[in-house]
């Protein structure tokens, strides 16, 4: 008798965590006010180096990396098609990591990117991210292009992927 009681209590204990830890999806993102964004081009080839070779080369590039992924964060919130601000707010429930691959001398960029829940754990991915540079300019400037590229490639891509979970969700 005892034996059914515990186990009988360790049924529904264990029922209730699961209940508990349901999976977070994009929809749920979609209705964050704001959302943290990492961009990491550690692993990138950038024109063919890595990105400390790449920062020798081209000594503009520890002053001027923010303000090209500013430019990343500008053009996704100007899209308004996600629902959410995308920025630096590193307190926030979601973390978007794009994680850069490469920059093209003419700053074409291809990226992934990883939607984060605040512990970590990965909701959704996006592949193959395609940000078109330039074809004047300086190293910084056709890296700007590209980044303002990615990000209303990044949008576009989030937004249809909002889109196709709400339909799922209605029926």
């Amino acid at each position: 008798m005892m034996k059914k009681v515990i186990l009988s209590l360790v049924f529904v204990l264990g029922s209730l965590f699961y209940v508990g830890a349901q999976e977070k999806t994009i929809l749920d993102v979609s209705q964050a006010q704001v959302v943290n964004l990492v961009v990491d081009f550690s692993n990138a080839s950038i024109h063919n180096m890595d990105e400390n070779a790449f920062s020798t080369y081209e000594p503009s590039y520890a002053k001027g990396k923010n303000e090209v992924i500013a430019k990343l964060v500008e053009e996704f919130n100007d899209e308004e098609k996600v629902g959410f601000i995308l920025g630096n707010f590193p307190k926030a429930d979601y973390t978007v990591k794009v994680n850069v691959v490469s920059v093209s001398r003419k700053g074409d960029m291809l990226s992934n990117a990883e939607i984060l829940d605040i512990d970590g754990n990965v909701i959704a991915t996006i592949s193959g991210i395609k940000g078109d540079g330039g074809t004047f300019g300086s190293n910084m400037n056709l890296m700007g292009d590209g980044c303002k590229s990615t990000g209303e490639a990044l949008a576009k891509r989030m937004a249809k992927m909002i889109k196709v979970e709400k339909k799922k969700a209605k029926q």
